[in-house]
């Protein structure tokens, strides 16, 4: 019986971890798109800019900007990025894992 047992935990085990990165890469897919939209309808930034490496303030966002795509950002998805400071050497690819994360949870 403790086989059993054993099996069926290690097979729950192995079902989540092969779940948690299906759920990520969505996020993260969830995320690049809400930050790119911004991006491009609100402040007005050229698609062809966005770009994971580009800093956020290369992009011309200043730290006013920024905190206007943070809250604009917890309003689309309904996300808590209080923790977050954003600064403008901070990446597009940077803001996205970190909105990502938050899908997530």
């Amino acid at each position: 019986m403790g086989g059993l047992v054993r099996f069926h935990v290690a097979a729950r085990s192995l079902n989540r971890r092969m779940q948690h990165p299906l759920r990520t890469r969505e996020s993260l897919l969830i995320a690049t798109d809400v930050v790119n939209q911004l991006l491009v309808q609100r402040f007005g930034v050229a698609a062809s800019r966005v770009e994971d490496g580009a800093p956020l303030g290369s992009l011309g966002l200043d730290s006013l900007a920024l905190e206007e795509l943070r809250l604009l950002i917890e309003d689309r998805l309904d996300i808590d990025l209080d923790a977050v400071e954003l600064t403008p050497r901070d990446t597009v690819g940077r803001l996205v894992t970190v909105v990502g994360r938050e899908v997530v949870t």
